[in-house]
């Protein structure tokens, strides 16, 4: 088979590489401008506008890179890393400032100005209040998504403005909600507070001004009539025996709650809604009624009086102890007499429609919550009295035993003071007041621990267990276990404990020929 003849020699080849190369670097010269890259390396390896890349130097950050001819022309940073992460950015602020600058127009420009360029969404743009001519500092983000208003004063005006409730919705809206001795006499803007405000009249408590918002959401509209419903159920059900009033709808609940970790039965009454109440601390609701507010008061306080005896403390101590209580955790009782509780309060629901309670006869057994007190207090111990005391053999007096101990570095002058040491730091001590008396006493000699042994091969006789070990380069527990029968050997000897004054063998157990440590003459 015959070889194929090359269309081109490699000299026209050359020569056709090089014309293109130059008319690649002068297109590209024209995308990207004469001097922001070195074309230089890239005839080397320049071939097709598709295959090979060539290499380039980046002039602005003075980096290499590779990338393909046909590349270097489309991308927007030529190819170079860094470049193109800049264009990016660039395109995206372009984008960005174009959205954001067409709803600033629509929006915002008619009372603001904006004097610094844009630099992002995110970064600080400084706005001109044209109707204060005054300068505010925010975020273009804040701007479009918060629907802030750029200006602190032109926000407080419009605030005060939306708070003006017109008077006759107001009327409309909250005068039916009164109760038949509270009256609406009117509305008024408060400058102060910035907030309309309703005037009422309380045939108990005269006239007084609150906000909507408070006539929205309290039962009693009355501020001092709420105040008088405050306080423990003894307080509440006395109140509500002189007035002769039944008071609010209240629930009854008997649920399992659980707080600081711990799952306890609570029984209580509240006249908000249970979650309001409990919120995520009620795990489970057994039974619950909704009831006049004095009956509410009764069977609460009857489980109490009745079930004394069986209340969960838990919650109430975890409490204690972290330094924050749980409200309502003196109603708490063991889980294991939820069903008594339970069939105790329906019971007592059961029976109201057919017998009312006698209820100043429960006023006057109603408890309040008690949880054992216990007297605490004591005579002062005045033993911890710092006593002072006296070297015996330098007669110097220290004001106490801590003061010795710092001025001499020492640290066992308390054990020579209960006699469980005859020196501390070579010196002897008493208290000043024993000081005398113990002067003249003799010091007794020391008394020694350590028990003499024997090795029986070689008859070696040593002072201590420790000394043995050291002479024969051998644990010294591995010797107490032989001679307590509890090993045989220890570093291939057998060994034996002396009684220090006549030298006989101690007693010890003997299990033939090797155990039989009997010293020979």
């Amino acid at each position: 088979m015959t070889a194929t003849t090359p269309r081109y020699s490699p000299e026209a080849t050359l020569r056709r590489r090089q014309r293109n190369h130059e008319k690649w670097v002068a297109a590209a010269k024209e995308v990207h401008g004469a001097d922001r890259f070195d074309y230089g390396p890239s005839a080397a390896r320049f071939c097709k506008q598709k295959d090979p890349e060539v290499d380039l130097i980046c002039r602005t950050h003075e980096t290499a890179f590779g990338v393909l001819p046909m590349d270097h022309l489309r991308y927007k940073g030529g190819g170079c890393p860094e470049c193109e992460h800049t264009a990016r950015s660039v395109g995206r602020i372009d984008e960005q400032q174009a959205k954001f600058m067409a709803w600033f127009e629509e929006n915002l420009a008619a009372r603001l100005a904006i004097e610094t360029p844009f630099a992002g969404m995110t970064k600080d743009i400084r706005l001109r209040c044209l109707i204060h001519d005054r300068l505010e500092t925010t975020k273009p983000t804040y701007l479009m998504v918060s629907g802030t208003f750029g200006c602190r004063l032109c926000a407080r005006e419009s605030q005060a403005t939306g708070n003006r409730l017109e008077e006759q919705a107001l009327r409309d809206e909250l005068e039916p909600t009164l109760p038949s001795h509270i009256q609406y006499l009117g509305s008024y803007f408060d400058l102060s507070h910035r907030c309309t405000k309703i005037r009422i009249e309380c045939a108990s408590h005269g006239k007084r001004d609150v906000r909507a918002a408070y006539l929205r959401r309290s039962s009693h509209k009355c501020p001092d009539c709420g105040n008088e419903n405050v306080g423990q159920g003894a307080y509440r059900l006395r109140r509500l025996l002189d007035t002769g009033e039944e008071g609010r709808l209240t629930w009854v609940v008997i649920g399992e709650v659980e707080v600081f970790g711990i799952r306890s039965v609570k029984v209580g009454i509240t006249s908000r809604t249970l979650s309001a109440r409990y919120s995520w601390y009620l795990k489970k609701t057994f039974f619950s009624a909704r009831l006049r507010e004095i009956d509410a008061l009764i069977i609460e306080n009857r489980v109490h009086r009745t079930f004394v005896q069986h209340k969960d403390p838990r919650i109430f101590k975890a409490g204690m102890r972290n330094g924050k209580r749980w409200g309502g955790d003196t109603e708490c009782y063991w889980p294991k007499r939820r069903g008594e509780i339970e069939a105790f309060v329906r019971a007592f629901v059961d029976n109201l429609s057919a017998q009312k309670p006698d209820y100043w006869a429960e006023y006057e057994t109603f408890e309040t919550p008690q949880w054992g007190v216990i007297d605490k207090s004591r005579e002062k111990n005045l033993t911890n009295v710092p006593r002072p005391v006296v070297c015996l053999d330098t007669g110097i007096t220290y004001a106490s035993i801590a003061e010795a101990s710092r001025a001499l570095n020492l640290s066992n002058i308390s054990s020579v003071l209960t006699g469980n040491r005859r020196l501390a730091g070579g010196f002897r001590w008493a208290y000043a007041e024993e000081a005398e008396a113990k002067a003249h006493e003799e010091l007794r000699d020391r008394q020694y621990t350590s028990r003499r042994v024997r090795c029986v091969e070689t008859g070696q006789v040593f002072a201590s267990l420790t000394e043995a070990g050291k002479a024969k380069g051998i644990s010294s527990s591995h010797i107490t276990s032989v001679c307590k029968g509890r090993r045989r050997q220890a570093g291939g000897l057998r060994w034996e404990y002396l009684v220090a004054d006549t030298g006989a063998k101690v007693g010890g157990p003997t299990q033939g020929d090797l155990f039989d440590t009997t010293l020979k003459s």
